[in-house]
């Protein structure tokens, strides 16, 4: 059904469900694999500072805190760099990216 204006709502709708439907599974999926990183990393860290306290190895705890504030920052001037075209390409993708936004959140939240 297309509208006056050239809208196709039933297009529009149905990339909007199967971005939700799909942004569900995601979500649902991320939040369980981001327990079992979390818990791998909190587990090596730990790990790390047993050790330290043993005197078997030295880390430099500065070095790691400075490597991670790098990566952080690069990925941040990366994606001022995009300019109009990411804009462009936000509107392009705004019925599933919306759609699939509502469906992640609700599988993150559910899982």
């Amino acid at each position: 059904m297309e509208h006056e204006a050239g809208f196709d709502f039933t297009r529009m709708g149905l990339e909007a469900g199967g971005g939700a439907v799909l942004g569900f599974i995601t979500g649902y999926a991320a939040k369980k694999v981001v327990k079992v990183v979390a818990v791998l990393v909190g587990l090596q860290l730990a790990l790390f500072a047993f050790l330290e306290t043993r005197g078997v190895l030295t880390v430099h705890w500065e070095r790691m805190y400075d490597t991670t504030g790098n990566v952080t920052s690069a990925g941040a001037d990366h994606a001022t760099e995009a300019g109009g075209s990411l804009f462009e390409s936000f509107i392009a993708m705004l019925p599933v990216g919306g759609g699939f936004a509502a469906g992640a959140a609700l599988g993150f939240q559910r899982a």
